[in-house]
């Protein structure tokens, strides 16, 4: 994929999955231009943007880091223009209309199986079923783990509900609590998605929840087919068998997305990861970061990641000179000095500020991507006859996932939204 447009880009009209196409397009050497080293990238150096991002300090890449690089910031920062603009262009593009769930969905007392993460977030989505799940002849959720969604929609709408599960233990797990709880009109089977023949029928709802790449695609190109409906709340785009996800709608035919690339659109700016905050977080990077620069003076080649091959990627968590001499093992090398170890760590806090730094405008694109292949799927289903709501279903601070698809041949089942603003 290649593009040559002038930059920087205008503003832009709203978002549909063409002109995602095409803004991606108009910063696809951004997309593409990685920053693994504290070289600045011909990208940012073609847009005059580097003396601005090296020069902030501290506190202003960790707002960066915790809330986005966004127009405001780099407006009160006294940043340039055309980063301004380039950032307003993509809020623009990667805005979503919001799930009306002001509510914020019913209590749930318990959901045995579901994380305190999921909890909330299957509050709101029972309650947007409302109007489909009650009509539907069968109700199949693809991916159903250890069955939280199954049985919750099988209790409450009471309708026969099929958990298709690739892992025997879940599934196993899934019928004993669906027994348990005595909920009926729910079974489990261990079904391989994607390996394995499965069919929907006219009248059925399929439901994937946080459906990984591949899946999402799958069950998108299955509803159209049997013409069944469909709740998709997408996750990790790159988790594909290919190595490039071909469009599915006709109104984008040049969105191919490199699965390295995809990856991208799981990089999120938020103050709390999905398991330590983002200075933690942060924290980890650089000590892999100097992990990597040991092991390069050693003479080992590598590539970005791979300095932790054998290792939990956990323990860059903790003390540096353990997960040194653990790498340095597994490696058939000799342990590091104390000597070595610091010259690595102060190497990797400079270099490791740099890269952070000139990153964050390619970050700032993650949404964009993520939003575009989103609108790729409601495409190819609207283009298919389905009524499509493409939306927001909960706030990041719930879940970064938070874009939910819901589709039907039946428009008056869909959940209403609120007016598009910029996606939360």
């Amino acid at each position: 994929m290649h593009y040559d447009v002038a930059l920087p880009m205008p503003p832009v009209s709203p978002p549909s999955s063409a002109h995602a196409s095409a803004l991606l397009g108009a910063a696809w050497d951004i997309v593409e231009g990685r920053v693994e080293e504290s070289v600045v990238p011909a990208w940012c150096v073609a847009r005059g943007w580097a003396p601005f991002l090296l020069g902030l300090d501290d506190g202003i890449l960790a707002r960066c880091e915790s809330d986005g690089l966004t127009a405001e910031l780099v407006t009160e920062a006294g940043g340039p223009g055309s980063l301004r603009a380039f950032l307003e262009a993509l809020a623009e593009a990667s805005a979503l209309p919001h799930l009306d769930s002001t509510g914020g969905g019913t209590p749930l007392h318990e959901a045995r199986g579901a994380s305190v993460r999921k909890v909330p977030q299957l509050e709101v989505l029972l309650d947007a079923l409302a109007r489909m799940a009650p009509e539907a002849a069968r109700i199949v959720d693809v991916g159903a783990g250890r069955g939280a969604l199954s049985r919750l929609v099988a209790s409450r709408f009471e309708r026969p509900v099929v958990g298709l599960e690739r892992s025997f233990e879940r599934v196993e797990r899934a019928t004993a609590m669906a027994s348990f709880e005595g909920v009926e009109g729910v079974h489990f089977e261990a079904c391989d998605a994607l390996a394995e023949a499965f069919e929907l029928a006219p009248g059925d709802l399929a439901l994937g929840l946080h459906a990984c790449g591949e899946l999402g695609d799958h069950l998108v190109r299955l509803a159209a087919a049997h013409r069944a409906d469909l709740l998709l709340v997408p996750c990790c785009p790159q988790k594909l068998r290919a190595s490039v996800r071909e469009p599915l709608s006709e109104t984008a035919p040049s969105l191919r997305l490199p699965r390295g690339v995809l990856g991208l659109a799981n990089l999120t700016s938020q103050p709390h990861g999905v398991e330590v905050p983002m200075g933690r977080t942060m924290e980890s990077r650089e000590a892999r970061f100097a992990l990597r620069g040991l092991l390069r003076r050693r003479g080992v080649a590598l590539a970005p990641g791979e300095e932790m091959r054998g290792l939990n990627r956990k323990r860059a968590r903790g003390d540096f000179a353990l997960l040194a001499a653990s790498a340095c093992e597994a490696r058939g090398l000799a342990p590091p000095s104390v000597a070595e170890l610091d010259a690595c760590l102060e190497t990797a806090r400079i270099e490791h500020g740099v890269v952070r730094r000139l990153s964050l405008p390619r970050s700032a694109m993650g949404r964009l991507l993520e939003v575009a292949v989103a609108q790729d799927r409601a495409s190819f289903l609207a283009e298919r006859g389905h009524a499509v709501v493409l939306c927001t279903f909960v706030e990041r601070a719930v879940t970064p996932r938070n874009i939910a698809l819901f589709a039907s041949l039946r428009p008056e089942r869909l959940p209403s939204v609120r007016p598009t603003g910029r996606s939360p």
